[in-house]
């Protein structure tokens, strides 16, 4: 299986991480613990946080408000304006279901991005980190990054 998903991955254009895991068998690790950029997958990171911190009794319904800062990315579901007070779960919906960078930049200015990542790797992913709020900018540097292992 290993040498077949490095022929594969080798055939993918940029850099390639790879784990699998199966029950009873050694994982297959192509460049396991290079780190890369995270894309979206960040907004998993996002996500932990925002359910550590806001999901209680008492706190499903907290609204977070959105700050100039977080306009820097724009959304086609959330129509937001500085000032607005947002669901905290109406912001993780549209994140996870619709990939969208406004409603994941108002949970980032919201969670802190030290608070974030101290809870990515209080979960065991140390080679997780996002160091910056998502942009329309297709040439910005990456926000984020993390490895497969």
């Amino acid at each position: 299986m290993t040498s077949s998903m490095q022929t594969d991955a080798s055939k993918i254009p940029g850099h390639v991480s790879i784990v699998v895991l199966t029950e009873g068998k050694p994982p297959v690790l192509i460049n396991a613990a290079d780190v890369v950029p995270a894309a979206s997958m960040a907004k998993l990171a996002i996500m932990l946080a925002a359910l550590k911190t806001y999901w209680r009794p008492g706190h499903y319904g907290d609204r977070l408000t959105v700050a100039s800062v977080d306009l820097r990315a724009s959304s086609r579901h959330l129509h937001v304006r500085v000032g607005d007070r947002v669901p905290v779960y109406a912001l993780l919906a549209m994140m996870i279901e619709w990939s969208d960078n406004l409603a994941a930049n108002v949970l980032i200015s919201n969670l802190t991005i030290a608070r974030i990542n101290q809870l990515v790797h209080e979960a065991g992913l140390p080679s997780t980190e996002i160091f910056g709020l998502y942009t329309d900018v297709a040439s910005a540097p990456a926000r984020a990054r993390t490895s497969a292992y």
